[in-house]
C-alpha cells in the first residue's frame, strides 16, 4: 500500500494453520465469515469517510460475495502462523506471490494498492493480538492477520470493525500509539493514557461502530497533511511519506 488517495483492493484468505481451522460446512464459521465482512464494510466505511474529509478520493474494494477474486481459502498444514512475533511473515508473503495474481487484480480494478488479510478461526482462548506487517518494516507485501476471537477477562469478543481499520492504517503507514517505539517516545503513550485518547491508533471498541477519532495525527503518518505539531512537540517518528 502506499498512499490511501486511491483505490485500495483488500484481497481475503481464510487460512488454516497448525492450530486453527475453517469448515464452511459448519454454521458457525459460516456465521463467523458472515460477520467479518459486516466489520469489513464498516472499517471501510469509516476510513473512507475520514481520508476523503482531507481532500482525498479513497476507495476500498474488498467484497469476496461481489468480487469472487478477491477471496482465497488455503491450508499452511503443520505452520504455526497463530503467533505474536510475526515469524510466519515470509511463508504468507510466499503463498501470496505464488497464488494471487496481484497486478491482473490491480489492473481490473484499476486499484493503485493491494493489501492481503488473512483470517485465523482462533478460538475463544485466544490471547495474541492481530497484527501487520508491511510499510513501517519496509516490507513490500502488506500481510494483516486477523485472530477472529480474542479471550477477554473471562469471555471473548469476535475481531471489531475499530480493529479492522486500525490494522489497514497501519498499512499506509499509521504507528500504534499504545506502547512505545523507534517513533513513539514512551512520554506520549503516557500522554495518550492521562488524556484518556480517543485516537484509534491508540484505543479500539467492539462491535460494528467506530466512535474512535482520525486525528491530524493520524492524517500525517497517512500522508494527508504534512505537518503535525504534536511530532514537534512529543518528538515523534516522521511520517513514512516525507522520507
Amino acid at each position: 500500500a502506499g498512499s490511501p488517495d486511491g483505490t485500495t483492493l483488500i484481497v481475503s484468505i481464510f487460512a488454516n494453520d497448525l492450530n486453527t481451522h475453517w469448515n464452511f460446512e459448519t454454521e458457525e464459521d459460516r456465521a463467523t465469515q458472515a460477520l467479518m465482512l459486516t466489520h469489513m464494510e464498516a472499517a471501510t466505511s469509516w476510513l473512507t469517510q475520514q481520508i476523503n474529509a482531507y481532500g482525498a478520493e479513497s476507495l476500498f474494494i474488498y467484497d469476496w460475495e461481489a468480487n469472487p477474486d478477491l477471496y482465497y481459502t488455503y491450508d499452511f498444514g503443520q505452520l504455526l502462523l497463530v503467533r505474536p512475533d510475526g515469524g510466519g511473515y515470509w511463508d504468507q508473503e510466499n503463498y501470496v506471490l505464488e497464488n494471487i495474481p496481484s497486478e491482473a487484480l490491480k489492473e481490473k480494478y484499476h486499484a493503485q494498492n493491494i493489501i492481503y488479510m488473512f483470517y485465523f478461526n482462533t478460538d475463544e482462548s485466544n490471547s495474541i493480538n492481530s497484527w501487520s506487517l508491511g510499510k513501517l518494516q519496509n516490507c513490500e507485501t502488506e500481510v494483516v492477520n486477523i485472530f477472529v476471537r480474542d479471550e477477554f477477562y473471562e469471555s471473548f469478543y469476535y475481531i471489531p470493525a475499530s480493529s479492522l481499520a486500525h490494522e489497514i492504517m497501519h498499512c499506509f503507514g499509521a504507528y500504534d500509539l499504545h506502547y512505545a517505539s523507534s517513533a513513539i517516545p514512551q512520554a506520549y503513550v503516557d500522554h495518550c493514557r492521562i488524556t484518556d485518547s480517543n485516537d484509534i491508533m491508540y484505543t479500539v471498541s467492539l462491535g460494528t461502530t467506530i466512535p474512535q477519532l482520525f486525528t491530524q495525527l493520524d492524517a500525517y503518518y497517512l500522508g494527508l497533511v504534512d505537518s503535525c505539531d504534536e511530532v514537534d512537540t512529543w518528538g515523534l517518528g516522521k511520517s513514512s511519506f516525507l522520507d
